[in-house]
């Protein structure tokens, strides 16, 4: 289930702000399911929270706790298990630079240097912490660079061997693990297909300059129309590389590595243990 499913049910408002009625809430999201269901598989990085150059996801601990609510009122025994992805968060603030350029909300390459530096600052390990006393024991985590490459399958297939997803050998009217995949991996490549291959591609660091000297030249409607296409499929992180640090300055994409490798070395066995 992606955002769009949980927002039906009111799940990423409440677990958002408190808002509405846990029962109701759980009933609504209850009401999305098929009656024979053994697994679900939600699929939304809002749950975690916002963020902004100098901090991350600071109250992700407390959403965890809302989300928890829900399924416990709709099934006191449901186990719930997060598996968490983690990236650079330099290589994630820079992608939102690039998107916020594909929308034509351009800032200057100062103002995303200033940004950057803080992101250094910026740990993993906290957000971890906070996750795992909320939920009283240790997550399994990945590193998106090790995923991203992967085919659909393959991507699934890590996520169902995290969670150690089973389906009872017994257990009536439900699907084997091998069809949920197929079903699941088909799904994505029918998506993939119908956008051309990438969805919602950010752009290139030529691509960046061009919306940063288009933008104020034209009206929003021109942009929509006109240029914004154009460079999402001419001038994207797919369709070419950046030639040098224009976007990330040297330094500062080494200290954010640092800082990243730090993180990483803490998770420790977190990176490959999978739920019990």
């Amino acid at each position: 289930l992606g955002p769009r499913t949980t927002n039906k049910a009111g799940l990423s408002k409440y677990i958002k702000s408190a808002a509405g009625d846990v029962s109701r809430v759980s009933m609504a999201f209850q009401k999305l399911l098929p009656a024979s269901t053994q697994h679900v598989l939600i699929v939304n990085e809002e749950f975690l929270g916002d963020m902004d150059p100098t901090r991350m996801y600071p109250d992700a601990d407390l959403r965890l706790r809302r989300l928890l609510e829900v399924f416990r009122a709709a099934t006191p025994e449901a186990k719930v298990r997060p598996f968490l992805v983690v990236r650079r968060f330099d290589k994630y603030w820079l992608s939102c630079f690039r998107h916020d350029a594909k929308k034509g909300r351009v800032k200057s390459f100062e103002q995303m240097h200033a940004q950057l530096a803080e992101c250094q600052k910026v740990h993993w390990r906290p957000v971890v912490e906070r996750l795992e006393k909320e939920l009283g024991q240790r997550i399994p985590v990945r590193r998106y660079e090790d995923l991203i490459g992967l085919k659909d399958g393959e991507m699934l297939g890590v996520v169902f061997e995290a969670a150690n997803f089973r389906v009872p050998a017994k257990a009536e009217h439900s699907l084997s693990m091998r069809k949920v995949k197929r079903l699941v991996t088909s799904s994505l490549s029918r998506s993939r297909r119908v956008l051309s291959g990438y969805p919602n591609p950010a752009l290139s660091e030529r691509g960046v300059i061009l919306a940063h000297t288009i933008r104020p030249l034209v009206d929003a409607d021109e942009w929509e129309r006109l240029f914004r296409p154009i460079l999402t499929r001419y001038f994207n992180r797919y369709t070419e590389s950046d030639p040098g640090h224009l976007l990330v300055p040297e330094d500062v994409e080494q200290r954010c590595i640092d800082a990243y490798n730090a993180d990483c070395e803490w998770l420790g066995d977190r990176l490959t243990t999978c739920w019990d």
